[in-house]
Formats: structure tokens, sequence, C-alpha cells
């Protein structure tokens, strides 16, 4: 059960972990005359014009505070991202490289809208059996500390669910998302024009190092759930 826990987690998160040197004017209205929607590898024309206005536009964040992991939870992370680690590559024999960071970022903006058993089976699986409140509060501290460090990086993550008419977002979880997260949300059709917004969001938080993340999207997605990391190394 755990395996195909892990295994679905993984397909439904899109994680993205990029070195570069990155700090975007916004993470929510993106300016295509601005330094980072110029330039790059094949680079998007005027990316800012295929980035929508997301959910969370204009919506007030939910006030919340990051608080350091004990010792005892940082064990749990710590021994959560092996666990995953051998479940990515049982055999040890690949040439692997994971972000766990990105990978509780990502999984988190999920858990804060989860309950029941689903929620029980991710906090054990990608937590480590730490609670999702409390990875939640992990996971703002772990943002603020980049954000305010010396370090020349960001962090970005986004949501995009698949507008099918049939979805309705809780302002709570829209405030809660952007409080612990900083996340734009997206309703989009996921077509065509769907394929343009992500790969555009993914060039400006990248720095244009990666222009083009996908070209299709499965017939059978709901959402992806995206974190974005650039850093100077």
């Amino acid at each position: 059960m755990k395996r195909k826990m892990i295994a679905a987690l993984l397909g439904t998160a899109m994680v993205l972990s990029i070195v570069g040197c990155h700090k975007p004017e916004t993470l929510y209205q993106i300016d295509p005359n601005s330094a980072y929607a110029q330039g790059g590898s094949e680079p998007i024309e005027n990316p800012g014009d295929y980035v929508p206005e997301s959910l969370t536009e204009g919506l007030e964040e939910n006030k919340v505070e990051g608080l350091a992991p004990s010792v005892e939870e940082a064990n749990q992370l710590s021994q959560a991202a092996f666990n995953l680690m051998s479940e990515v590559d049982p055999n040890g024999d690949g040439n692997l490289c994971i972000s766990p960071y990105s990978i509780d970022s990502a999984v988190g903006m999920a858990e804060l809208g989860a309950d029941g058993d689903t929620l029980s089976q991710m906090e054990e699986c990608v937590n480590g059996g730490v609670s999702s409140q409390r990875m939640n509060e992990i996971m703002k501290y772990l943002w603020t500390e980049t954000i305010e460090s010396s370090c020349d990086w960001n962090v970005s993550n986004s949501l995009w669910i698949k507008d099918d008419g049939e979805v309705t977002f809780n302002n709570n979880y829209l405030m809660d998302v952007k409080g612990y997260y900083s996340a734009p949300v997206y309703a989009r059709p996921f077509d065509e024009t769907t394929i343009d917004e992500v790969n555009s969001w993914v060039n400006v938080s990248t720095n244009n190092m990666i222009p083009k993340m996908i070209d299709e999207i499965p017939e059978d997605a709901r959402a992806f759930l995206i974190n974005a990391i650039a850093f100077e190394s």
C-alpha cells in the first residue's frame, strides 16, 4: 500500500529543481518586459502573455507562522526522504537526484485540502509521521529562512487544477495555500493554451533555464503541483 501511495503522489506532483540565479519580481504577475521574461534557450515569445490570472489574485492570505522542526521531526522527515529514494530507485543502481524539499512543498499544498484516510496516508508516507499542520508550519519556516538568507535564490510554488466545471475551491484553502506556500492557484481547461501557460510559468520561475517543461497534458491529468527552486552555486 505504501509503495502504491508514493507512486500515486509522484504521479500527481510535477516537481522541479533547477540550479541558476533567479529572483522574480512577484509570484503572481509577470512583466513580459522584465529581465526574467527575456533570453534563455529557445525563449517563449512574450511569456507574460501566457500567464493567466490566478484564483488567489487579490485574495488576502491567511496569516500563518513558520515554526522550526524539532529534532525528532527533523529525523522523521530525513528518514521519509531516504525511504522515498529507496522506493524510486529500489536497487540503488540509478543515476538519480530528487529534491525532498520540492516534493514536500508540492504534496504539502495537496495536504491542505485532504482529510480522513487520504491525509493520514500522506502524513505517514511523505511526512514520515509528522502531522500535516506541523509540516505546513515547517515548510513555511524553511521558505522564510530561504527568502531572508543572504543567498541569491528563489523558491516558487504553483497549483494548476483542471477546470471541468465540477471543481470548486474553498476560499480558506486558497488563503492557506497562499499563506503557507505563496502559491498562485490556477483553474485551467488543460488544453493547448494551458501547456503554454505552464511552460511560461516554469520558464520565468527558473530564470529561463527551462523554456519548455511539458509538450502535452495526459487526458486523465487533474492537477499539477509545481515547485521550482533556482539558486546560484
